[in-house]
C-alpha cells in the first residue's frame, strides 16, 4: 500500500502531505513505519488517522529517478514548472510540473537560494 503522510507545515502555503511512502511495519499502538522509494525510513511512526492512499507504489518505482536539484522555474502557483537537474547523469534536465515533485525540501531550497530582495525605489534625502 502507498501513502502519503500528513506533513508537519508551519505555513499556509507548505504541503499538506509529504511522500509518497510504503509501509514497511505497523505498529501495536496503531502507528505505521514508513519508507521511501529510496529506502529511507520516514523519521517518526504515523498514525492511520495522519495518511492517505497514493498512487500504487510500482507505478513510482518504474519511473523514480532522485533530483539532485532544481535550476528554474515558470508559471504561478497553481501552473508551476520547475526545471530539474537528476542525479542519473544521463538523464538530461526536464520540465516537472510541481505537483509532480517528491521532494518539498528541494522547493523550498530552491525559494530560499533564489530569494528576491525588495529594493526601495524611494530616494533618500541627504
Amino acid at each position: 500500500m502507498c501513502i502519503a503522510a500528513m506533513s508537519e507545515r508551519t505555513k499556509k502555503t507548505e504541503a499538506r502531505y509529504v511522500g509518497p511512502y510504503c509501509v514497511a511495519a505497523h505498529l501495536v499502538d496503531g502507528g505505521y513505519v514508513l519508507s521511501d522509494v529510496t529506502g529511507s525510513f520516514y523519521p517518526s511512526s504515523v498514525h492511520a488517522k495522519f495518511l492517505k492512499p497514493a498512487l500504487v507504489f510500482d507505478e513510482i518505482f518504474d519511473n523514480f529517478t532522485e533530483i539532485m536539484k532544481i535550476v528554474q522555474h515558470h508559471g504561478l502557483k497553481r501552473a508551476r514548472f520547475y526545471k530539474v537537474r537528476w542525479k542519473d547523469s544521463a538523464t538530461p534536465d526536464s520540465w516537472v510540473h510541481e505537483s509532480d515533485l517528491t521532494a518539498p525540501k528541494l522547493v523550498q531550497d530552491y525559494w530560499k537560494a533564489n530569494a528576491v530582495k525588495h529594493v526601495s525605489r524611494r530616494k533618500g534625502r541627504k
